[in-house]
């Protein structure tokens, strides 16, 4: 078995899987919405064989951690452990897998510390790469709506100042115009979200304030990987006697 990492190939057997953890990713309404893949590996660089001098061996590992070093310093690769016959194991990330929405990233690389045989025969490191990647449900991660109630469709009184300075109220109507303003937004992962329908109709429903906004989803990664599409609306009611309306529940 061997690890590759983009076109780098690691020798035979010298990679050892230190930890795989899978870590769901909620929305604001607890619902899992991605998971993040993270892959940490460690191992031994080794030289090649029939080197007889120091300087052979340092010149050797010098150039083998300068390949290394090249290969983990790109994100976007590739990354996992094949079979002996070159099928990809299940510790296998696809970097442009559809569902992949970060490609895989190297969240780090390190030359570790050891014993005499370091520089000598062997140079260990270690890495980790991780991803995200969509989960099964991408329906609605986050939803508000809310209602503003103007007015009770009672009297309208204003303050007059009378000649003498006095300040007192007048009515100057029996009924008015009660106003409700209902907004809300809807946040799914692969696409936009449907608004609701208005709460009321006919001469009720001020149908020409009405306002649908889309707002531009999220990048992901380095390529065009879209994701957490919000739509807003915004719709006005006037009635005449008083109503109660509520927000809608999703």
């Amino acid at each position: 078995m061997y690890f590759k990492y983009g076109d780098y190939k690691h020798a035979d057997n010298s990679v050892a899987m230190a930890a795989f953890r899978q870590q769901p990713i909620r929305s604001s309404r607890g619902r899992r919405m991605l998971s993040r893949y993270t892959m940490e590996c460690s191992g031994d660089l080794k030289v090649a064989d029939g080197l007889t001098t120091p300087i052979q061996v340092q010149n050797d590992l010098n150039a083998k951690m300068a390949d290394m070093e090249a290969a983990y310093s790109i994100d976007y690769q590739d990354a996992g452990f094949f079979r002996d016959n070159g099928t990809v194991t299940q510790h296998f990330f696809q970097n442009d897998a559809a569902a992949n929405m970060t490609g895989n990233m190297v969240d780090y690389f390190a030359w570790m510390p050891g014993d005499g045989e370091q520089y000598a025969q062997i140079r260990s490191f270690r890495f980790s790469i991780s991803c995200e990647f969509l989960d099964a449900y991408n329906n609605i991660t986050d939803y508000t709506d809310t209602i503003s109630k103007i007015g009770t469709a009672g009297p309208i009184r204003e303050w007059v100042t009378m000649p003498n300075g006095v300040v007192l109220p007048r009515q100057v109507t029996v009924n008015s115009v009660q106003r409700f303003l209902h907004r809300g937004s809807a946040t799914a992962l692969a696409t936009y979200p449907i608004p609701p329908s208005p709460l009321a109709s006919g001469a009720n429903y001020l149908e020409h304030l009405t306002q649908i906004t889309y707002r531009s989803p999220k990048k992901y990664g380095g390529f065009a990987r879209w994701a957490e599409y919000t739509t807003t609306w915004a719709y006005v009611y006037e009635f005449d006697t008083n109503q109660s309306i509520f927000p809608l529940l999703l």
